[in-house]
């Protein structure tokens, strides 16, 4: 009696285990937009600042960056950097380059296509005629990585606390 128990029971639960196998399938890889500093390790974030924020910039000055994107997704976006600082003169005073391409009002776009991998070259200089206001002062700069992916055309230019437009 036993045995006429175990083996419809036996049946039964590798026919569930079966289903719920089949069932499942393969799981479709989860879409991102990654980021790398050597073009290999790639994350949700850069793993630290593309600047250190403790440096002394001086008139002239030039600091380059360069860190990579991968848009591991469907769709095209974009990529926005964005110079923040707390202080008008000096946020002024910086000018950001992307690709070689300079943008005055310190944003600037680059596009990525879908299942691209783009390597990007970031600049930020100081102006050789920056006033005193900018030499005799503390600022806190930073060069913000946004990924956008919206129908925006150019960076966003909505006034953000502590930046400059």
């Amino acid at each position: 009696m036993n045995s006429n128990v175990a083996v419809p029971c036996a049946v039964l639960v590798t026919g569930l285990a079966i289903v719920v196998l089949l069932g499942t399938g393969s799981a479709r890889p989860v879409q991102t937009v990654g980021y790398s500093y050597d073009g290999e390790t790639w994350g949700p974030t850069l793993p630290s600042p593309l600047f250190d924020n403790e440096i002394r910039w001086v008139p002239g000055d030039r600091r380059d960056a360069v860190f990579h994107v991968f848009n591991d997704t469907d769709d095209d976006g974009r990529i926005q950097l964005k110079l923040v600082a707390d202080s008008r003169e000096f946020g002024e005073s910086l000018t950001v380059s992307i690709d070689g391409t300079e943008y005055r009002s310190g944003c600037g776009t680059v596009l990525i296509g879908a299942h691209e991998k783009r390597r990007i070259g970031a600049i930020v200089d100081m102006t050789v005629n920056a006033g005193n206001a900018t030499q005799n002062s503390r600022a806190f700069v930073d060069l913000v990585v946004r990924w956008d992916n919206g129908d925006s055309v150019g960076c966003v230019s909505e006034n953000q606390e502590g930046a400059y437009s």
